[in-house]
This record gives structure tokens, C-alpha cells and sequence, in this order.
């Protein structure tokens, strides 16, 4: 090998690593703009690709013109790296002219708008046209430069730009962006490619004066254009494009449809290639039958992607022993990905190590047989184009009408027909070989999806999130649908719960079995619609996004005021799926102010001027590729834009599966747009965002529970009241932002895909911010101390077999507790929901009846704090105040030791809201006072701390928490009340707590 090219050959390894840097960053930049529904899918691909198929034709046809073809590719390479360093800028300034004059003056708010994708094609097309003429005008020069053995040459440099390319993929998704974010991962691969074609352009010197290759002229000469070949080059690029689309979506349900899940799963597809062109690259040369090679490859490819269809089933089991056996840790995850590496590579290697010797095998085939260099363009730019065919029938025709096994066998019904028609000699007649081939393909059609059968009980199970194979086999699966963005099926739980599953992941249940206990989604969904009526009781024009169970748009359509609701949901399969959960969701699909539009949510938004009184957020998981976009401060100030002066912004947050840092970047986002907001929790794990346009939170209503349609929803969930829904709020930004989002905090955004990018490593190390929803049950009320809300207590007599809602449990056993404390007695069926009856028995004792346990002896005061914990952030006012009147005028009372005085007088105080006294008391506690145990400095320090703040004295909330902490144990020093109090001090320490 000459110098000069082993220093190509690494050089055309650097190239392809940028070329799938800038495919993955410009697809994502691209979806940004049109959106992820299917449509916009398949076009950003079709531009991409059908923009690199021109490039290679492009430089077939002048390349021939060019005397040194090096230097034409180091033109190209600088060319792209310019590019590359100026699309962030170019991007950010161009799409805000289209949002702000092209798209409302050119778009309908539904379908597709050819201006918008004209915008988008220029953003890239150029780009991708330079791309596809690389590898012709490279691959073109080697042979210029060392014409001897261009097969091997040919099939090496295919090899090293895939291989560049999967390490491109895996190199940009696991390390560029996540160090430098999206524009940063540009300005890399631009700057490579600008060193790239420096160095290019020195090797690529000639060494004489003229350099001419007369024996690639010659052959040029007598070339002539082999349509025959060039169609097997299509078809070939067609039916892997079938499998690449079909294996994704199927591996999505055992991996995951995260964003690094997609980037293992095409890094594998490309590794495939590479490998193929590796192994074809030795035997190239001395083939003496290219084209009965190449048949073999076609059939040996088709026979490898029918055994994916028996082997995919079995990836559930392989997935699930992996979720069991490895540890939930950093290296447990780093063993995944290698895992799940694997499992893709089982899958697709076979059939995609064939696929890479097929373009090696057609242009070498043709490159001696007269073409010359026309060849790898025309080759190239055939097998471009027939992937762009196979994405848009794919997506768009086999998977949602015949299924993802009947696509597969459609790809490799056209390999095998294309390998029977190859292997037929030139003297059979054309008929003959076609009726094989026909015959052939059509029987692999039918028989292949029919003795393989994919299993809905394996795709549905989400064995990426709960380790389980398959559902439990009392389910059932009445509805299972391969849509164009996802896999959609119907659950049915033998406990009279069924769901909605897309790609496997659980979008929501519902209660089916009148009576039955409610799903805990249904609690989420139910206040996702009744809160925005509860803040604007008359809102006319209201947009949800997502329409999952259908339930939230139900709620929603229960007002009497609601003129039109649009939902906007990508996969029209959801909304199938969702029509098994009638009557439930009734209203959803009978009322006619309801429109359903089928688009992705942001693109809807961009090409539609129109402006809501509410918007709703329905989809919660943000780590799933896709809908992370709707958790950026990009997103919330489009959102923003749609909303009247006076409107509304909910969203459905989840906070399971997750880390609270990912958390705060949500919020860090949110709060450059919606300074205001305020935050409820649904079912336990999620939360649920409520944020004026206008930056004035208005009063939260009854007013849905005169909507006798909204109130029947809410009642499934046990939401019978005003007070009931008011246990649901959490807090506000005061209290929220500066533990979630303090300064320093990164925000979650578009070009830092902070969420999407970490969330599924969050997901398998079983990262929990759940103990937020429990921030409103502290040991003392704590959040309503910090921004000022009324106590609220449970009215009414809890349900019969104490079936109560969860975040009204806490809210029933304080009622109970008062009044047994009174009573010395409590009716039978309520005593299900009073837990440890003999400690209240105990506490009662002490405080009303003056006796002292031996229990009590051993820690004396216990009892009586964790009984002042367990009802003082539960009850009204009232309540509360004449419990604790009740025990502080007791005879007990007046015999207790001065410290234990003192405790009754701090809960006294605390019990009426008086945080000023009740403050000074904790802090004589403290320092003077019984408190050995945790609990009880747990307590003091809420109370002393929270005194301060109310009081604007920064300081000594600082100096009472820290000395309080000091006596605690490490543990204990990181739990959520102690971040939350430190966090309010850091920010007290700038500026004094506002007012309410």
C-alpha cells in the first residue's frame, strides 16, 4: 500500500464518522422544525437521502470532467465543514422567519405545508447533496491513484466509511452531544471535515503535471448504462431499508424507544454493512462469478431476515434474564448497553452482512464491464434512492396495513427473487426467470408471517422498564396495530383494569368493572381536565396534546362553557385502541365540539395561528424519544405564543424512573417562560403543572363540580369536594424553584437535550423523584408555612372498607385520630384506616387520660410527636386548633415536666398557624429541650427554620437548620425536607421570601 493511501483510508474514516454526526444532528434539527409525526419522518429522511442519491449522481456525471478527483473531494469536504460551523445560526435565524411570515401566511394548521418543506429542504438539502458526492469523487480518486485491485479497494472503502459511520453514530449520541449539545456536535464534525480537506488536498497532489488514468478512460469509453443491474441496486436498497425501519420499531418494544436505544439500533444496522463489505473486500478480486455471488447474497439475505421473525420473540426472554441479573449501577448500565448492543446485532447482523457485499459486488461488477467510474455514482445513487422508496413504503403502507412481520417478509420476498432472477442464465428466457422469482417471493410472503407469529403478550409487556417477558397470561390484547409512528395495543388486566400501551410503554389504564377501584392514572388524567376549568371556568377554545386514554379529553369536553377542544395526537392507532375504553371516554368520541387531529404536536402548533384559552399537556414520559421535545424551553415559549393573554398551560410531568436533577431541568425550562405556575400531584409519580400566560396565577374554583359530566370523572378517583382536590397541590414556584431549579441549574432544551439523553440511564438505576409528590406530607406543614395556603382537612365519613385515594389517606386517619382522641372510641368500619391502634391507644393515655405506658417509658415523648406528625398537616384549622386547645387545658398537661409543657405549646401554636410563636418554642427546644430521637430534631428544625423565613431573617433560618443537621445523621442531612429548607435559605440569603 503507497503512502498516500494509508493516509486516505483513515482520512475516508473520519468522513463518514461526520457524515452520520451531521445526519443524526440535522434530522433532529429538521424534526425541531416539521415535526415527528409520520409524514414529516419520511420526508426529512427523503431529503437527506434523496439529496445524498443526487450528490453521487451528481459527481458521476461531472466527476468524469474532473482531472483530479482528490482535490474535488477536498472542495466538497471543506465545503461541508463551512456548512457545518454556520447551520446552528443559519437554522435558528431562518426557521423564526418562517414561524414569524411564511408559515402563517402559507400553512393550514393540518396536513402537509409545502412551504414549510421547502424551508426545511433548503436547510439541508445542499448540504446532503455534497455528502452523497464523497464517496464517488474518494472512492473515484483511489482508483486514479492505484488502479490495481478495485475490488478490494472499492469493498475497503465502503468498509471504512460505514465503519466511521457506526462510530459516528454511537461517538455523536453518547459523547458529543451530551458534552457540547447539538450545536457543539456541528462545530466538531464541521471542523473535522475542514481538516479533512486540508489534509486531503496535500496527499491528493498530483506527482506529475498531468495526471490522467487511461485504463479507467478507456473503460469509461465503452461504458454504457446497465439498467439491469442498477435496478438490482435499487431493489437491494429498498428491501434493507425495509428492514431497517421494521427492525427498529420491533427491537423499540425490547429495548426501548429512548433516543440511545435508536442510536444502538442503527449503529448496529450500519456495523452490519461494514462488516459484509470487510469480508467481500478479500475475495472481490479473484472472484470469477461476481453476479452468482451477488445472487447468493440476496438469497442468503432474505433467508436471514425471515429468521428474525421466529428468533424476535425470543429477545423478550434475553431481555428480561439481563434486567434480572445485571446491577442497578453505572457499570450494571454500561453492561446493558453492550448487551442490548448485542441482542440488536443478533437480529440484524446476518441479513445486513449480506447486504454490505451487494453494492461492492454491483460496482465492481460493473466498474470492469465497461462503466468505469460511472459506476460507484450511478450505483450509489440507484441504491440511495430505492432506501428512500423502502422508508415511504414501509412507514407509510406495509406496517400499518399488513403488519411488522408480513413487511419483513416483503423485504425478503424481493431478495430472494432478486437472487432466483440472478442465478438464472442469460439463455433461460426472461419469463421463465421471472415466473421463478415471483413464485418464490409470493410463497415466502404468505408462509412466513403465518408460521411466525409475533406475540402482542411479549410486545406489550415493557420488558425494558419491568423486566417482565410477557404479560400475565389472564390478560387479554383485543386491539394490536403496527401504526406509522408506533405499535399500538389494548390491555386488558384481569383485575378490571385495561391500558394503553404504544411500543410497549403503558400510556395509561382505566377501570373498566363498575365499583372496581380506580386505575391511579385515572386520578391524573381526571385533574389534567378538571384543573384548567377549575382556574378558567369558562374557557371556550382549548387544545390537548395527546390524546392516550381519550379520559382527559372526556373531562374536558364536561364543561358547558367548551365551544371547540382539539386534540392533537401523532398515531392514529391511539385513538382506535382508545375506543375499547367506551363509556369511559365517551364524550371523547360523540361530542361534536371535539376535533382530532392527527400531527405532531409542535408542528400543529407552528403552521396554525391559532390562540387558546388552554393548552394541555398530556404526555408524560419525557425520556421517550420524541416527546422529550415537549419538555424544552424552546417548546414552552411556542406553546406560549398560542395562548390568549389570559390562558392556561397544564402539563403532566412525571417524576417516576427518574432523577430529581432531571426533574429541575424541566423546571429550569419552564421558568423562562411561565414565571408563575403552580404544581399539583396526580397519581403517585406524577405531577401536574399549572401555568398562567399571563403571569397572575387566577383562584382555583369548585366550578367543574357543577359540571355533573367533569364531577363523575373526578368522583372515580374519590374527588368528590373542593378540599379533595385542594390535597392535590403541592405548591407553587416559590417553594418549588429554588430546590428544583436554583441557580446554576441547566435547562432542558432543544440543542441540550438534557432529559432525553439521561433519562433512560435514570430509568434502569430505578432513579425515583417521587418523594416530591410527598412534599405537602412532611412531619410538619411545612409548604403551606412557606408560601402561605390554608390547611385543609377531610370532610365527610370515609368510603365503606376504608377503600380511600391515597393522597386522601393521610387527610382520613388525621380525622380519625382526633376524634378518637376525643371520643376515646371510633366507629367499626372506620377503624380499616387507622393503622397501629395500639399506639393511639397509647398516645391517648398520656395526653387525655395522664397514665405513662412502658413503651412510652423508653422514649417518652415519641409517641406524642410522631401523633402531633401525623395530624397537624392533615387537619383544618379548626380542628387542629381545638385538638391541641383540648390537650394543652388538660390536667396532663399541667403535670408534664417544663420541656414537655413546652412541646404542647409548640404544637398548639403550630396547629393555628401561628408560625412565629410556634417557632421560638422549637428553637428553646432545641437548644434547651428533650430531643434525643431524630424525629423529634427532624420536627424542631421544620418548625424553627420555616419561623425564620416567614420572618425574612435569612440568617438565622441558616444557622438554626445547620446546627440542627450537625445532630443528624448523613441520611437524614439529604433528605427532601432538608434540600427544600436549604434551598430556601440560599435563596433567602438574596432576596427576602416574597409575600403571598
Amino acid at each position: 500500500m503507497s503512502k498516500r493511501l494509508a493516509i486516505l483510508y483513515p482520512l475516508f474514516a473520519l468522513s463518514g464518522f461526520s457524515g452520520l454526526v451531521y445526519e443524526s444532528v440535522w434530522s433532529h434539527y429538521l424534526k425541531l422544525f416539521v415535526g415527528h409525526a409520520a409524514y414529516a419522518q419520511t420526508l426529512v429522511l427523503a431529503v437527506f437521502m434523496g439529496g445524498m442519491g443526487l450528490g453521487a449522481w451528481l459527481a458521476e456525471r461531472y466527476g468524469r470532467r474532473c482531472r483530479n478527483l482528490l482535490w474535488a473531494y477536498a472542495a466538497v469536504e471543506g465545503l461541508i465543514g463551512l456548512s457545518g460551523l454556520a447551520f446552528h445560526g443559519v437554522f435558528d435565524r431562518v426557521t423564526d422567519w418562517a414561524y414569524a411570515s411564511v408559515m402563517p401566511t402559507w400553512c393550514a394548521a393540518q396536513g402537509v405545508c409545502a412551504a414549510q418543506w421547502l424551508v426545511a429542504g433548503a436547510l439541508i438539502l445542499p448540504q446532503s447533496v455534497m455528502l452523497g458526492a464523497t464517496f464517488p469523487l474518494m472512492t473515484g480518486g483511489v482508483l486514479r491513484l492505484a488502479p490495481e485491485s478495485p475490488g478490494r479497494k472499492l469493498a475497503l472503502l465502503y468498509f471504512l466509511n460505514s465503519l466511521g459511520a457506526v462510530a459516528g453514530v454511537l461517538g455523536n449520541g453518547f459523547v458529543l452531544v451530551p458534552t457540547f449539545g447539538l450545536p457543539g456536535s456541528l462545530l466538531t464534525a464541521g471542523l473535522m471535515n475542514i481538516g479533512l480537506a486540508v489534509a486531503v488536498y496535500f496527499v491528493g497532489k498530483p506527482a506529475s503535471a498531468t495526471p490522467t488514468a487511461p485504463a479507467v478512460a478507456s473503460a469509461v469509453a465503452g461504458g454504457a448504462w446497465p439498467m439491469p443491474l442498477l435496478a438490482v441496486a435499487l431493489l437491494t436498497g429498498l428491501s434493507s431499508f425495509i428492514y431497517e425501519v421494521v427492525w427498529i420499531r420491533m427491537l423499540s418494544m425490547v429495548l426501548g424507544s429512548a433516543t440511545h436505544s435508536f442510536e444502538i439500533m442503527l449503529a448496529s444496522f450500519i456495523l452490519g454493512l461494514a462488516l459484509g463489505a470487510l469480508w467481500i473486500r478479500r475475495r472481490i478480486d479473484q472472484a470469477r462469478h461476481t453476479l452468482v455471488m451477488l445472487a447468493a447474497a440476496q438469497l442468503a439475505m432474505g433467508a436471514f431476515a425471515l429468521l428474525t421473525l421466529p428468533l424476535y420473540n425470543q429477545t423478550f426472554e434475553l431481555m428480561a434474564w439481563l434486567m434480572a441479573g445485571l446491577a442497578r449501577s453505572q457499570p450494571g448500565y454500561a453492561l446493558l448497553t453492550v448487551a442490548q448492543t448485542a441482542i440488536a446485532l443478533v437480529v440484524m447482523l446476518p441479513a445486513t452482512f449480506c447486504a454490505g457485499m451487494t453494492l461492492p459486488l454491483i460496482t465492481y461488477h460493473l466498474y470492469r464491464r465497461g462503466s468505469g467510474e460511472r459506476a460507484i455514482g450511478q450505483v450509489y445513487a440507484a441504491n440511495t434512492l430505492g432506501a428512500i422508496a423502502g422508508v415511504l413504503l414501509t412507514v407509510h403502507w406495509l406496517m400499518p396495513a399488513l403488519g411488522l412481520a408480513h413487511a419483513i417478509a416483503v423485504g425478503a420476498a424481493i431478495d430472494v427473487a432478486l437472487g432466483i432472477a440472478l442465478l438464472c442464465p442469460r439463455q433461460n428466457r426472461p419469463s421463465n426467470a421471472a415466473a421463478m422469482a415471483a413464485v418464490a417471493a409470493l410463497a415466502l410472503l404468505v408462509a412466513a408471517p403465518m408460521t411466525f407469529r409475533f406475540d402482542p403478550m411479549r410486545m406489550s409487556a415493557s420488558v425494558f422498564r419491568l423486566g417482565r417477558p410477557v404479560q400475565d397470561a389472564r390478560s387479554e390484547i383485543p386491539f394490536s396495530v403496527d401504526g406509522k409512528t408506533s405499535t399500538v395495543h389494548l390491555v386488558r388486566h384481569a383485575n378490571g383494569m385495561a391500558s394503553v400501551s404504544t411500543n410497549g410503554k403503558s400510556d395509561g389504564a382505566v377501570q373498566m368493572v363498575a365499583g372496581g377501584p380506580p386505575a391511579s392514572d385515572e386520578t391524573t388524567m381526571s385533574l389534567l381536565g378538571a384543573l384548567p376549568l377549575a382556574y378558567k371556568p369558562k374557557a371556550a377554545h382549548v387544545a390537548s396534546i395527546g390524546f392516550g386514554t381519550g379520559m382527559t379529553s372526556a373531562t374536558l369536553l364536561g364543561s358547558p362553557h367548551l365551544e371547540r377542544l382539539d386534540t392533537i395526537e401523532i398515531e392514529p392507532a391511539m385513538v382506535e385502541a382508545a375506543r375499547y375504553l367506551q363509556p369511559v371516554n365517551a364524550l371523547a368520541f360523540t361530542d361534536p365540539r371535539h376535533r382530532i387531529v392527527f400531527d405532531d404536536a409542535r408542528s400543529y402548533f407552528s403552521r396554525g395561528g391559532l390562540v387558546y384559552d388552554v393548552i394541555v399537556s398530556e404526555p408524560s414520559n419525557p425520556w421517550v424519544s420524541g416527546v422529550a421535545s415537549l419538555f424544552t424551553e424552546e417548546f414552552y415559549a411556542r406553546v406560549r405564543r398560542h395562548l390568549k393573554d389570559d390562558g392556561l398551560f397544564v402539563q403532566w410531568v412525571q417524576v417516576y424512573e427518574i432523577t430529581p436533577e432531571l426533574v429541575g431541568s424541566v423546571f429550569a425550562a419552564l421558568k423562562k417562560t411561565f414565571a408563575v405556575f403552580e404544581v399539583y400531584v396526580g397519581a403517585p409519580g406524577d405531577l401536574i403543572i399549572v401555568a398562567p400566560a399571563s403571569g397572575q396565577m387566577p383562584q382555583r374554583t369548585d366550578a367543574p363540580l357543577a359540571m355533573p359530566s367533569v364531577q363523575a370523572m373526578l368522583a372515580r378517583s374519590g374527588l368528590h369536594s373542593g378540599d379533595r382536590v385542594a390535597m392535590h397541590r403541592l405548591g407553587d414556584q416559590r417553594t418549588l424553584l429554588p430546590l428544583l431549579a436554583g441557580p446554576g441549574s441547566a435547562a432542558n432544551s432543544d440543542y441540550f437535550p438534557i432529559v432525553d439523553l439521561s433519562g433512560a440511564k435514570a430509568r434502569f438505576l430505578r432513579a425515583d423523584a417521587s418523594e416530591l409528590t410527598r412534599l405537602n406530607a412532611l412531619e410538619t406543614p411545612v409548604m403551606r408555612g412557606l408560601d402561605g395556603s390554608a390547611p385543609i382537612g377531610y370532610e365527610g365519613s370515609p368510603p365503606e372498607g376504608g377503600n380511600v385515594e391515597e393522597r386522601q389517606l393521610p387527610y382520613v386517619r388525621a380525622k380519625q385520630w382526633v376524634a378518637f382522641m376525643r371520643d376515646g372510641s371510633l366507629p367499626p368500619r372506620e377503624r380499616s384506616v387507622l393503622r397501629d391502634l395500639d399506639r393511639v391507644l397509647h398516645v391517648r393515655a398520656r395526653l387525655i387520660g395522664c397514665r405513662t405506658s412502658t413503651s412510652f417509658e423508653q422514649s417518652p415523648w415519641e409517641g406524642v410527636v410522631r401523633f402531633a406528625t401525623e395530624t397537624i398537616p392533615f387537619l383544618a384549622r379548626d380542628e387542629s386548633a381545638a385538638m391541641w386547645r383540648l390537650v394543652r387545658e388538660s390536667a396532663c398537661a399541667r403535670t408534664a415536666s417544663a420541656s414537655q409543657r413546652q412541646w404542647i405549646e409548640m404544637f398548639d401554636e403550630l396547629a393555628s398557624d401561628r408560625w412565629e410563636e410556634a417557632g421560638a418554642l422549637a428553637e428553646q427546644l432545641l437548644v434547651h429541650g428533650d430531643t434525643r430521637g431524630a424525629l423529634q430534631l427532624v420536627v424542631l428544625a421544620q418548625v424553627a427554620t420555616v419561623a425564620h423565613l416567614r420572618g425574612k431573617r435569612a440568617a438565622q433560618a441558616a444557622e438554626v437548620l445547620e446546627a440542627a443537621l450537625r445532630r443528624l445523621a448523613p441520611l437524614e442531612r439529604q433528605a427532601v425536607w432538608a434540600r427544600l429548607l436549604s434551598s430556601q435559605v440560599a435563596a433567602a440569603g438574596a432576596t427576602a421570601m416574597p409575600a403571598r
